[in-house]
């Protein structure tokens, strides 16, 4: 079971590691808990679906957290300034 960085690497510029490394731990010891108790199909099923979700919403977030930065016109910022397809997606997705 992933958990942590192991899972997903937040970015450390987006203040979310820490707290994805805790609660990623946390439904992976519950999930682990469902396996336990036999519910191997429906804790997979599960933890597969929040992990799924917690990046598909720490990617808009992490672009847009870049996009404001844009004041800034070093090399170190425009390497991180989302590119036009990633935006279209965050708009496409409401973010």
């Amino acid at each position: 079971m992933a958990a942590g960085d192991c899972l997903f690497a937040a970015d450390p510029l987006s203040s979310r590691g820490i707290v994805h490394a805790l609660r990623s731990g946390i439904l992976a010891a519950y999930a682990a808990s469902d396996m336990a108790d036999g519910r191997d199909d429906l804790a997979r099923a599960r933890y597969g679906m929040i992990a799924a979700q917690g990046l598909a919403d720490y990617t808009p977030a992490l672009a847009a957290h870049y996009a404001a930065a844009a004041r800034w016109e070093t090399a170190f910022w425009q390497r991180r300034r989302p590119q036009p397809e990633e935006c279209a997606a965050c708009e496409e997705r409401g973010g």
